[in-house]
């Protein structure tokens, strides 16, 4: 997978591109880099997660993202971006779902994960829903998007060869069905705990799920609650199937802000990684992907993939 513009390690471009990682690696054996709360660059203290444009994520090695949107509910089927009550200036046609298809078309060995929720939950009303799937369902079938939309099942025979140049799309929400869009079902609210994937309307398979999400930080200055929480999750991930898909998010709120978290729980995800005798695979959200420690993680997460499913082992 690419590393984008910095490389932590002395390697040949050749290294550097996706191919570098054999065909036949399975999706779910992967060290995928993600954002948590991708589109919020430029917010204030307690919205801001990002400090990368998605450009900027996508050239740094960031491959899965956390889209959360709101529906503008007067029938022009824009979703803008939110992070609780805050809206950003970035929208889902014009500019979230043009820098996925810009960058696989010029990168067609890559793919790229969306996982996409409904931000305002207070807005629940069936009409509130309705009005949500609509614009997503319809934006993500455009005649401009929907070639890079991968349409398979995610499995846990399913293969790197089979995703390259596509976008892979998992909602938290229901989507209509038989869309190509897994499902989170059962996802674990600020908790740890096994879930699974699945697609509405269809006969496939769910997909086995570990996700750890305690986002609500207690401890503001050493962020003990937020590491112990991690720490387990990993040991726990790292002792599971191995046909099960991994979600980690390093992300946190609370007492204390997403900056103050990421400082502390991006350079914690690196230790863990280096320390694990078996680090587990799977996608690793965090927040501020840009700083020093977001970059040394996520040059971490792609070394691994080189050094255990790289085509010059």
């Amino acid at each position: 997978m690419y590393y984008g513009d910095r490389p932590f390690f002395p390697l040949s471009d050749t290294e550097l591109s996706a191919p570098a990682i054999k065909d036949d690696t399975k999706f779910v054996d992967l060290f995928i880099p993600g954002t948590h709360d991708s589109g919020t660059k430029g917010g204030s203290l307690f919205a801001e997660c990002q400090d990368l444009t998605l450009q900027g994520q996508l050239g740094a090695g960031i491959r899965a993202f956390d889209i959360r949107l709101v529906d503008s509910y007067d029938g022009s089927g824009e979703q803008f971006v939110y992070h609780g009550i805050e809206r950003f200036d970035l929208e889902l046609t014009r500019d979230i779902l043009p820098a996925f298809k810009a960058f696989l078309e010029n990168h067609p060995d890559e793919f790229v994960i969306a996982v996409f929720r409904k931000e305002d939950d207070a807005k629940g009303r069936p009409e509130h829903y309705a009005a949500y799937i609509k614009s997503l369902t319809e934006a993500l079938t455009a005649p401009e998007f929907s070639p890079i939309i991968y349409r398979g099942t995610l499995t846990p025979e399913t293969t790197i060869s089979e995703l390259r140049g596509k976008l892979v799309l998992i909602s938290r929400n229901e989507l209509t069905p038989g869309f190509p869009a897994g499902k989170y079902d059962g996802f674990p609210n600020d908790a740890s705990g096994h879930c699974r994937i699945i697609w509405p309307g269809t006969d496939r398979p769910a997909l086995p799920t570990f996700v750890e999400d305690a986002y609500k930080v207690s401890d503001p200055f050493a962020k003990s609650d937020k590491i112990n929480d991690l720490r387990a999750a990993m040991e726990e991930a790292a002792k599971a199937p191995s046909d099960e898909l991994k979600v980690l998010f390093l992300s946190g709120t609370g007492l204390a802000s997403p900056i103050s978290v990421a400082r502390v729980m991006n350079k914690e995800g690196l230790k863990l990684l280096e320390q694990m005798p078996t680090p587990p695979p799977g996608i690793y959200f965090m927040d501020f992907a840009g700083s020093d420690d977001g970059r040394a993680l996520t040059g971490k997460l792609l070394s691994l993939n080189l050094l255990l499913h790289g085509t010059k082992r």
